[in-house]
């Protein structure tokens, strides 16, 4: 998954692997007023191009974040 902040809103982007990682990074943007889109990352090029190894895993910023863990919305709110 691919979070992209719109154009103007100066939004943090993630990228997500997992439905459940999708689903806490989801809820925790909302609940933040985050203005934000997810996009589901599944080939691998572009996973281990980011130096993922293990799925799921949190990018945020082209930064990786968690890698081979579900975290919690507490764990994914202290990364925005």
């Amino acid at each position: 998954m691919i979070a992209r902040p719109r154009p103007s809103s100066g939004n943090t982007s993630a990228r997500i692997t997992s439905a459940s990682l999708a689903s806490n990074a989801r809820k925790v943007a909302k609940k933040l007023g985050m203005d934000f889109e997810l996009v589901k990352v599944t080939e691998i090029d572009k996973i281990i191009g980011y130096g993922v190894m293990m799925t799921p895993a949190l990018v945020i910023d082209g930064q990786v974040k968690f890698s081979g863990k579900l975290v919690s919305p507490d764990e994914i709110r202290g990364m925005l």
